[in-house]
């Protein structure tokens, strides 16, 4: 038995794995419900707080709920968990609901301005019918034109929180809405320059004043999101139907290009399992899941208690570090790359901010110790972990003989 502080998890993390299944095949095209074997696991729902841990990690209750309505599977869902998927299906709503207010808004602001904003992955989705859960809403605008949306936004009661970046500007919110980040350039390796991304945006015809990426551009977009800078998110439900949904805006010649374009990427053995495992789910041809293993690391750090949190149950500094000593040297390079960033923003610590008004070069110095420090003392509490799920993993393949390498480099 698996132990991460004092909590026995195996019931329920595989309780997790199995909602999972479930969830795949019940929103993967051409599934028949009226299969007697659809429902088949019948240990399906043994534990609340499986699919509890499943739906927060996954973040796909609202697509799931709207299969399991559209099957008239209600009646196979005890009560308690129907009640479960139903109240975290609401939640994923008022998140979609509040980015279709917003850029409802934005974009009658754009259209009145002149200015082009391009919504970007799950926002683009809110404004279609294959909608998924945001953490926040991603825009991309011209500097210029960004400072000009800022200013618009505070002058209608917005405030600005956090940090800028090199490639964004201070998130903004107003209260009960999703947060609203603007970017400026777009932060994805591979990426050609913005002046040739800009010159292939194309409108969104149901949305006044408001513009997308190119299908091409937006499906390398949702892939490196998904892939690169969010290693722990390689194969969650909410980001396969995102991938599945701007695959499903291209053409052959378009994902052909993206193939190409992967394969000549430092990631590209994961890149090219992520976009043909999508395109393999798009045409209901996927029968197995490649990315379970990632899927399990991901409910074995998102059942701890300090992650047992509704928003990035997997996200954090100590998460990132278990995640990148089991998938490769890759991934760990990356986090000590980060110690490196450039902020246009001073220091939140207050002796640090300091430091850099009085003397930028040391002050840069300092901050980049802290953030040196910040990974070591990270990576000191990520091994035990890391090493705890290694031997699971390890012992998991030995025993079911399903494993699945591809999916963990």
């Amino acid at each position: 038995m698996l132990r991460l502080g004092t909590a026995q998890i195996d019931s329920v993390v595989t309780q997790a794995l199995r909602a999972r299944q479930f969830a795949l095949w019940a929103l993967s095209p051409g599934w028949d419900s009226h299969d007697p074997s659809a429902v088949r696991d019948e240990e399906l729902f043994q534990s609340i707080d499986g699919w509890q841990l499943f739906l927060r990690v996954e973040r796909c209750a609202h697509p799931l709920r709207q299969s399991v309505d559209r099957h008239g599977l209600q009646s196979r869902f005890p009560v308690p968990f129907l009640e479960l998927l139903t109240h975290e299906a609401n939640w994923e709503l008022q998140h979609i609901q509040s980015a279709r207010r917003q850029l409802s808004m934005i974009g009658a602001w754009a259209a009145e301005h002149g200015c082009r904003p391009i919504v970007l992955k799950g926002g683009l989705a809110a404004l279609g019918r294959s909608q998924v859960d945001l953490n926040d809403l991603d825009l991309l605008l011209a500097k210029e034109d960004a400072e000009r949306l800022v200013a618009a936004l505070l002058d209608r009661g917005y405030r600005q929180f956090g940090f800028s970046g090199v490639h964004h500007l201070r998130g903004i919110v107003l209260e009960g809405e999703l947060v609203i980040e603007i970017h400026v350039t777009l932060d994805i390796e591979g990426t050609e320059t913005d002046g040739a991304l800009r010159n292939r945006i194309e409108v969104i015809p149901t949305s006044r004043g408001l513009w997308r990426l190119a299908p091409v551009d937006h499906l390398w977009h949702v892939l490196t999101h998904g892939v690169v800078k969010h290693n722990d998110r390689r194969g969650r439900v909410r980001d396969l139907l995102l991938l599945q949904h701007a695959i499903a805006a291209c053409s052959a010649e378009d994902i052909e290009a993206t193939r190409r374009r992967a394969a000549k990427h430092q990631w590209s053995d994961i890149l090219r399992l992520s976009l043909d495992h999508g395109v393999r789910r798009s045409r209901g041809e996927a029968t197995d899941d490649p990315f379970e293993e990632v899927a399990l690391v991901g409910y074995l750090l998102g059942h701890r208690k300090e992650n047992r949190s509704r928003v990035h149950p997997t996200s954090g500094m100590v998460n990132d570090w278990v995640f990148a000593q089991l998938l490769g040297s890759a991934e760990r390079r990356a986090i000590w790359s980060g110690v490196r960033g450039l902020s246009p923003d001073l220091s939140g610590f207050a002796p640090v901010r300091r430091l850099q008004q009085l003397s930028p070069r040391l002050g840069r110095t300092v901050q980049m110790g802290g953030r040196f420090l910040d990974r070591v003392l990270a990576y000191a509490r990520a091994y035990p972990l890391a090493r705890s799920i290694g031997s699971l993993l390890r012992r998991r393949r030995r025993l079911t003989e399903k494993a699945s390498p591809r999916a963990m480099r």
